[in-house]
């Protein structure tokens, strides 16, 4: 709900929302590491991962409102960014099939 707030309200103030989001993504980090709220270690600590990537991955976004640098950086950007979040995707669902077949 927050997310969608900053998207929608600061639409046309980029910078501010992806500080507020980067904001909310430390916050989010920061529960994450002190309560440890899920039942795994090794869930708590892909979930962390995920979320310092989401920071990193907002800060490089960031960067694509110069429009003096060539397209072929920004092409590269863009797609280091898709690796980042499909690594991401991969560890989290081969994490998640390794717990059910564990659990059958």
């Amino acid at each position: 709900m927050i997310f969608a707030g900053i998207i929608v309200f600061l639409h046309d103030e980029t910078y501010f929302q992806i500080l507020a989001i980067s904001i909310s993504n430390l916050i989010l980090f920061s529960i994450l590491v002190i309560k440890l709220p899920f039942k795994d270690l090794p869930e708590n600590i892909i979930n962390s991962i995920a979320e310092i990537l989401l920071i990193i991955s907002t800060g490089i976004i960031s960067s694509y409102k110069e429009d003096n640098e060539p397209e072929e950086d920004r092409i590269f950007r863009g797609w280091f960014i898709v690796a980042i979040w499909a690594l991401v995707f991969v560890v989290m669902l081969v994490y998640f099939i390794v717990n059910v077949v564990r659990e059958i």
